[in-house]
């Protein structure tokens, strides 16, 4: 007859359960230790986020205050370059006298002097030149009638009158042809 051992059987299922169950509990620690790793490494970095951020929102707040201070300033800055704009644009309206006056003072020669200018009629100058003597004289009337027109200030140059004073100098008036304004710049 064949013995059964019934008992080992028992024994050998409760040992097999026991390590299942040990296994199960131990894998389930695990993916709990896994979990708990995970989710501190989430909190902590969550943490420092939001230190990064508040500490970004104090820098952000004084940038704020400063840009509003700068506000101010630079409001006047644009006005001030608006206003010199404007004026800039009314000067470029005008008539440029001074430059106008200093080529025709370069041209009158030594010996004779600019006794007057008149830039009433537009397009035109009307100068007065007093020459001390008929040399002086010649040389202004040549520098005049050979004056450079290859800068377009000028067009041109006529002598209206000539005529001797009580001393001996000589006062001739010219009409200058006035050029283009922009001539020049």
């Amino acid at each position: 007859m064949v013995k059964v051992n019934l008992l080992s059987k028992k024994r050998q299922s409760k040992k097999n359960k026991s390590i299942v169950v040990y296994a199960g509990l131990g894998a389930f620690g695990l993916f709990a230790l896994y979990f708990v790793v995970q989710l501190s490494i989430v909190v902590f970095g969550l943490i420092s986020v939001n230190q990064k951020i508040s500490k970004a929102k104090k820098d952000t707040e004084s940038v704020s205050a400063q840009i509003l201070k700068d506000n101010d300033n630079l409001n006047r800055f644009i006005l001030s370059k608006f206003i010199l704009s404007e004026v800039l644009k009314q000067r470029a309206k005008q008539f440029d006298y001074i430059t106008y006056l200093s080529k025709i003072s370069a041209m009158v020669p030594i010996g004779s002097e600019l006794s007057g200018i008149d830039f009433q009629t537009k397009g035109f100058a009307m100068v007065k030149i007093l020459s001390e003597d008929s040399n002086s004289y010649k040389t202004m009337e040549a520098a005049f009638k050979n004056m450079d027109l290859s800068d377009k200030f000028f067009t041109g140059s006529i002598i209206k009158q000539v005529s001797r004073m009580d001393n001996g100098n000589i006062m001739t008036d010219l009409i200058i042809g006035l050029g283009k304004q922009d001539a020049g710049k």
